[in-house]
């Protein structure tokens, strides 16, 4: 990747984690694909937002928590088989990943 007469901000992907070189926080999901029961271990604690949105974009779940620890577990029986995106936001940061429900 060449950059010129600009500034590059590089971003890693891949299908449970999202990572950004500039502040490396990073959430991770497994197992993915699942079967319902989704677990994060998070770079944070505290209060936060969950937030589950299908390809479309529509928001298939929601669920504002405060973890005392960076791992937490989601029972997402009720989803339809599918690729969806979980976004945590924390104050001004937000992680966002894909996971496939099966």
């Amino acid at each position: 990747n060449q950059c010129v007469d600009s500034i590059c901000n590089t971003i890693l992907v891949n299908p449970s984690s999202i990572n950004t070189i500039e502040d490396n926080q990073t959430v991770q999901i497994y197992p993915n694909p699942t079967q319902g029961t989704l677990n994060l271990t998070l770079p944070f604690t505290g209060d936060m937002r969950i937030k589950i949105t299908d390809m479309t974009g529509q928001i298939v779940w929601m669920n504002q928590v405060n973890l005392s620890t960076p791992k937490h577990t989601l029972y997402l029986e009720s989803l339809s088989k599918g690729i969806y995106i979980i976004q945590i936001q924390k104050e001004d940061k937000l992680l966002r990943a894909n996971f496939s429900k099966q």
